[in-house]
């Protein structure tokens, strides 16, 4: 699950990406929202989405999150002392459930917006914010929390 997991950050990463750079160009050159923009849009959403339940079941069932909900349970303080634990315990999934939702209100505003140059707008600040809290949430190995998902 974790190799899954780990492989769809860079298709979501991608989506996201491609997202922002169509909503931009399509804001500041006031192109048509098309089909395809709105395609990416859901594709984009999708993989969030099944980033969240592949995360969640990360969250819940694997024997590291278990020894973190152990721990927990029996001294909250000590937890929230250890810089790796706290992440994967509190801040890397409020941060994910935070963009997940970001990315869910920029792809429900754009469509409710009246202009094409409005719904490449909101997609754009939306899906921008979203990607900032991805990447500063997300484990990577040359950070502290990412050490301990390394295989050597």
């Amino acid at each position: 699950m974790l190799i899954l997991h780990s492989l769809l950050r860079w298709i979501l990463l991608l989506l996201m990406g491609l997202v922002i750079v169509r909503s931009y160009m399509g804001s500041k050159q006031q192109k048509p929202f098309t089909k395809q923009d709105n395609l990416f849009g859901l594709l984009m959403m999708i993989a969030a989405d099944l980033q969240l339940l592949l995360g969640l079941g990360l969250y819940f069932m694997t024997d590291f999150m278990k020894s973190v909900h152990a721990a927990m349970s029996e001294n909250m303080g000590a937890v929230m002392k250890n810089a790796t634990m706290r992440f994967f315990a509190i801040e890397h999934i409020t941060a994910m459930i935070i963009a997940i939702a970001l990315i869910h209100v920029g792809r429900i505003l754009s469509k409710k917006a009246a202009t094409d140059e409005a719904k490449h707008k909101k997609l754009f600040i939306w899906t921008l914010i979203a990607l900032i809290l991805i990447l500063v949430s997300i484990p990577w190995p040359f950070r502290e929390m990412g050490r301990p998902l390394l295989p050597f």
